[in-house]
């Protein structure tokens, strides 16, 4: 029988989740390259206002790959959401060992892509999520079984 996990680490999981559904979420509904924060982000890179010199195509196409992302994100987050409500609130280590392998997988692939590319800022703002993500799954580890 699995134990019994704190409410308190079920509930941030569960805000989490839900925080990053959203940002999935807005990456498809909203043209986060042009009109949003989405070219002051990327422009601090160059030395030059990079949107004003892409083309249409372009940019139809990152809008494409943001929509793309947008849409993996979020399906990911509700499949990890899920995981935290049901079997990990029932104290299943194999959930936690779903949910603490697919966020490490994320962050060492996002983030060695993000320096790759020279998006090194883009890293550290995935260590601002990563860690809230590692903190609850620590401190309940040894109530999964």
């Amino acid at each position: 029988m699995a134990g019994t996990i704190s409410r308190f680490w079920i509930r941030w999981l569960v805000v989490l989740w839900g925080v990053i559904i959203v940002m999935g979420l807005a990456l498809i509904f909203t043209p986060l390259v042009d009109i949003t924060i989405g070219s002051h982000y990327y422009n601090q890179y160059f030395d030059y206002d990079a949107y004003a010199v892409i083309s249409d195509g372009d940019l139809r196409f990152q809008t494409f790959l943001y929509g793309i992302s947008g849409a993996v994100l979020a399906s990911w987050a509700i499949v990890m959401l899920f995981l935290v409500l049901f079997p990990l609130r029932q104290g299943q280590r194999w959930a936690w060992y779903a949910i603490f392998l697919s966020a490490c997988v994320w962050f060492i692939g996002d983030g060695y892509a993000s320096v790759a590319t020279g998006f090194t800022l883009h890293a550290f703002l995935n260590l601002g999520l990563f860690i809230p993500l590692m903190i609850p799954l620590f401190a309940i580890y040894r109530q999964t079984q």
